[in-house]
């Protein structure tokens, strides 16, 4: 469990890799791209709030189906109307 814990905090946060991996080899890891299009509308949408980036404060971006938007919303959770 302790070595877990360990070899857990020696990975970097963003890519997930050791500085240890890359010793005598800098190509030990290849970067790939792959387009998600959810990814990429949920981006931007919080790009087009950026003209008034406080507006967005607190507000989460998700992907629903149009049939499986709610009905029920918190009160004031029509954001739509402050831009």
């Amino acid at each position: 469990m302790l070595a877990l814990k360990i070899e857990e905090a020696l990975r970097c946060n963003e890519c997930g890799t050791r500085r240890d991996e890359y010793e005598g080899n800098h190509n030990a890891y290849q970067v790939e791209s792959d387009r998600c299009i959810g990814c990429e509308k949920v981006s931007w949408e919080q790009h087009s709030w950026a003209e008034e980036p406080t507006l967005a404060y607190g507000v989460k971006f998700r992907l629903v189906r149009p049939q499986d938007q709610s009905p029920i919303r918190m009160p004031g959770s029509d954001l739509s109307t402050l831009r």
